[in-house]
């Protein structure tokens, strides 16, 4: 048998069973091939949304930014909101993956910024976060993130 055929076949068969692994997969996630490629290119962008709280927007379009249509894994909160230029300070967002989960992170860049009245350098957003910059206060929105529970100071209740 000719070398080129002997390739042929083994490339076939390789093609075979990826094939098969696709499907397996496919049928695990209960996802087809497109929505499986469409979760790939979206695990790396940022999810979820910000509310301004204070200062109030000048316009109702402006009191929402969601995360999830800028279609990136960082941003800046200044470009985003010019108000927080003005405060001398800058905080980033970016997509982290920690135990295979997808996060959130707040970073701050310069100046003082806290999370939920705790000074942070970095911190790691859930549903319902208050983010505060200067006089600029935001609310972190993620559905599917809450807040775990705290863990309990070794007190048991029976």
């Amino acid at each position: 048998m000719p070398l080129w055929r002997k390739i042929v076949i083994w490339l076939l068969l390789v093609l075979l069973v990826l094939l098969i692994a696709l499907i397996v997969i496919c049928l695990i996630q209960r996802k087809t091939p497109l929505e499986l490629a469409e979760d790939f290119r979206n695990r790396k962008r940022l999810e979820g949304a910000l509310v301004v709280l204070e200062p109030l927007p000048q316009s109702s379009e402006d009191e929402e930014i969601s995360l999830t249509n800028l279609h990136k894994g960082r941003v800046y909160l200044s470009d985003l909101i010019p108000a927080i230029a003005a405060t001398n300070s800058d905080a980033e967002l970016v997509t982290v993956w920690r135990l295979g989960k997808k996060n959130i992170d707040l970073r701050c860049l310069k100046g003082v910024i806290f999370v939920n009245t705790k000074k942070i350098n970095t911190d790691e957003l859930f549903n319902e976060d208050i983010i505060e910059i200067g006089n600029v206060k935001l609310q972190f929105n993620w559905i599917e993130h809450q807040r775990p529970s705290e863990t309990s100071s070794g007190q048991t209740n029976f």
